[in-house]
């Protein structure tokens, strides 16, 4: 069994501190120094990913040691990697498996490495981290065993606002802990187990950042070998909400609809499935589902748990226990797993499925909250214009549908201001306007091209 590595014992009263040597430069022999400053190592898998291992490695520049485990790449990543410095394994993993992998980079790893950093080739640190991983160690004695950092994903050119920076257990003691799960594996504490003592307290530091800069996108077929990973993890701990509800979401990903709703639904009857928010974001993946089947009834009844659960989970401080739950996983699906669904979202899967439904009061009602929710957020993922053309446009469109042809022309406007050569918006905004000079002006009842469902 795997042990923790002893704690520094702190020094004589009146002798300096490792943290105060560290800050200050003096008061210790250069050997007292160099025992001061942690050795930092960054492992990794990889497959692959040539296109991203010169970025990987300028970003790891202060690091001891990069080693990365090629689980057999043909494009040439190995080689660039070693050509840059880092150490490569290559390993043959059949049947392959997230966890095991991860495992064997960790195991590489050389026993005097005080803190290792767990990245993805993707993944691009960002500067200042080893600065502040030096001080905290410095801070702590050298007693750190875990640090949870902040993780964010890039947003894509055009593309929606990437998903605010969770806590991710990117960080931790060489020895004590291992990877768990075949996909989105979770970081675990083993460590002592056997006699009872409970994991490190891990700290905190949301000032070292890592991006996740993945450029290509999956969908449908090409997820299939995940989807078994999560399948097969689902298979292994079944009452396991996180495997059950990302199981549920990677099913809405492949276009397997009925299996998701399914999958989802079991994962809410669980008994230990308690974290509102991410009760909240399964309900919106099975509105989404049942709106992509037809069923738009069903889609808004879904909508509206998910806006409860949501509500629930932010009066009762569950977004704190969203980003303990997002902590736990030191892959790539930190936002979603932990329920970090933006405050909007549940208000715009209402709004969708109304839509389809021509309920227009909950329509504008809904619209016009994500609008809110949106501008009481700060940029890059809130305040004005940060979701686009949709809610303006389904407010405007509902809001005409309600008679009230002002506040339809104030929301056409918005919309059209955002994306101006817009033809449809273009149209429906003369629409709007007539109907606000009279019924003897208008062209009908009616805008000629309504707004269209978003792909999910």
């Amino acid at each position: 069994m795997l042990r923790e590595e002893p704690r520094l014992q702190r020094p004589a009263a009146g002798r300096p501190t490792i943290a105060a040597a560290a800050s200050t430069g003096q008061g210790l022999p250069a050997e007292a120094a160099a025992a001061a400053r942690a050795k930092l190592c960054i492992y990794g898998i990889a497959l692959n990913e040539r296109k991203y291992v010169e970025r990987f490695m300028a970003a790891s520049k202060g690091a001891d040691l990069v080693l990365i485990a090629d689980t057999g790449s043909w494009d040439g990543t190995p080689e660039a990697l070693e050509a840059a410095g880092a150490v490569v394994h290559r390993v043959t993993l059949r049947p392959f498996r997230f966890d095991t992998a991860r495992n064997i980079a960790l195991s590489l790893l050389p026993p005097d490495c005080d803190l290792c950093l767990a990245l993805d080739l993707a993944d691009e640190v960002q500067p200042g981290w080893a600065e502040a991983l030096q001080a905290e160690w410095a801070r702590t004695g050298g007693s750190l065993a875990e640090v949870r950092v902040a993780y964010v994903w890039r947003q894509a050119a055009g593309g929606p606002p990437p998903p605010a920076p969770v806590l991710a257990a990117k960080v931790h003691s060489r020895s004590g802990y291992a990877w768990d799960g075949p996909a989105h594996e979770t970081l675990r504490w083993v460590g002592q187990v056997d006699s009872g003592s409970k994991p490190p307290a891990p700290a905190v530091l949301p000032g070292v950042l890592v991006h996740n800069t993945e450029q290509a996108e999956c969908h449908g077929a090409c997820r299939m070998p995940f989807l078994h990973l999560l399948k097969l993890g689902v298979e292994e701990e079944p009452d396991d909400p996180r495997r059950a509800y990302l199981y549920g979401r990677e099913l809405h990903l492949v276009g397997w609809l009925d299996d998701a709703i399914a999958e989802l639904k079991r994962y809410l009857r669980l008994p230990s499935a308690t974290n509102q928010g991410q009760r909240a974001s399964a309900l919106r993946y099975i509105s989404r589902c049942q709106l992509e089947l037809g069923q738009p009834q069903e889609a808004q009844a879904a909508a509206l748990q998910a806006l409860a659960e949501y509500t629930l989970a932010g009066s009762s401080g569950g977004t704190a226990d969203n980003t303990r739950a997002a902590a736990d996983n030191g892959g790539e699906a930190a936002a979603e797993e932990g329920g970090h669904m933006q405050p909007w979202e549940p208000w715009m899967a209402l709004a969708q499925a109304s839509h389809r439904l021509e309920d227009w009061p909950v329509l504008y009602w809904a619209a016009t909250r994500a609008l809110a929710a949106a501008n009481r957020s700060a940029p890059p993922l809130g305040g004005a214009g940060a979701l686009g053309v949709e809610p303006h446009d389904l407010a405007a469109l509902s809001a005409h549908y309600m008679g009230l042809h002002q506040v339809a022309v104030v929301q056409g406007e918005a919309a059209l201001a955002l994306k101006p050569h817009d033809e449809r918006l273009q149209s429906n905004m003369r629409f709007y306007r007539e109907a606000v000079a009279g019924p003897g002006r208008a062209s009908g009842n009616a805008p000629p091209h309504e707004a269209s469902l978003p792909h999910s």
